[in-house]
């Protein structure tokens, strides 16, 4: 989401409303086979995909005994498209004698549009106090992929001593747009528009390798070494433009976070 500008304007969510009539597709697939030499191996797919349109209305009048009775009205309606696609995979070898490993890939695309107006009307009688309207779309996908790799060796003449590598991955990339226009009447004839268009862009990865050690001491006791590390960045950046395309400094931003850490343990 990206920030907005001016009048309380809010970052565009592209998130559809779970009211309204929807229409869903759903579509997956899978394959599981052992034609690889000791190797087990699955792959799937999947697809959804969902639109819906949502429409509201209201309408309320506030009687006021000797004045003219207050008539409000509000009128929204929104529609939007979310697509996801996603890929998955296992490779595993699990009987070997002293080595085994497993696979988990996976990989996801997400693309969610979403369009929204509404208009308000308050008067007394039949003069218009005031109205306003509003129109705003929003755009974005991402691509992010994740896994996990283990591979293990257990000693030649030992098969409690054992060696354990792991690594844990995830990426992904997202980027989206959006615009929010405002329009409002007074009842003295004046106008106020207020227009911000919004872009996005945001970069994600982590990284968590591992490696144990499993050492007998005796037919009782294990000695178990583990040292691992956990790496991820997170970079957003939030641009939003006023109608003239002049920057809004108030809700543009540019965020980076990283973090690493490392622990050795023995148990």
């Amino acid at each position: 989401a990206v920030g907005g500008g001016g009048g309380g304007f809010d970052a565009p969510s592209v998130t559809l409303p779970s009211a309204g009539v929807h229409t869903t597709w759903n579509m997956g697939a899978n394959l599981n086979t052992d034609r690889l030499k000791n190797v087990s191996s699955s792959v799937s797919a999947r697809y959804t995909e969902d639109y819906v349109d949502y429409h509201k209305r209201s309408d309320r009048t506030t009687f006021q005994g000797m004045t003219e009775d207050l008539r409000d009205m509000t009128d929204l309606q929104t529609d939007g498209t979310s697509r996801n696609l996603s890929l998955g995979a296992e490779f595993s070898r699990l009987n070997g004698t002293r080595s085994s490993f497993s696979f988990r890939p996976s990989i996801k695309y997400s693309r969610v549009s979403s369009n929204s107006g509404s208009e308000a009307t308050s008067s007394i009688g039949e003069a218009l106090q005031n109205s306003s309207s509003s129109l705003n779309g929003a755009f974005c996908q991402t691509l992010s992929t994740s896994g996990n790799l283990t591979a293990s060796i257990n000693g030649k003449n030992n098969s409690r001593r054992r060696l354990v590598g792991g690594l844990g991955y995830g990426f992904s990339k997202g980027d989206g747009d959006g615009f929010d226009k405002r329009n409002v009447l007074f009842g003295d004839g004046t106008e106020e528009v207020q227009s911000v268009t919004y872009d996005t862009d945001n970069d994600y990865y982590s990284l968590n390798p591992s490696l144990m050690y499993v050492e007998p001491l005796t037919e009782s006791w294990l000695l178990q070494l583990t040292a691992a590390s956990n790496i991820s960045s997170n970079k957003s950046i939030k641009d939003a433009r006023n109608e003239d395309n002049t920057v809004n400094e108030l809700f543009s931003s540019r965020t980076a976070n990283s973090h690493v850490s490392n622990s050795l343990r023995a148990m």
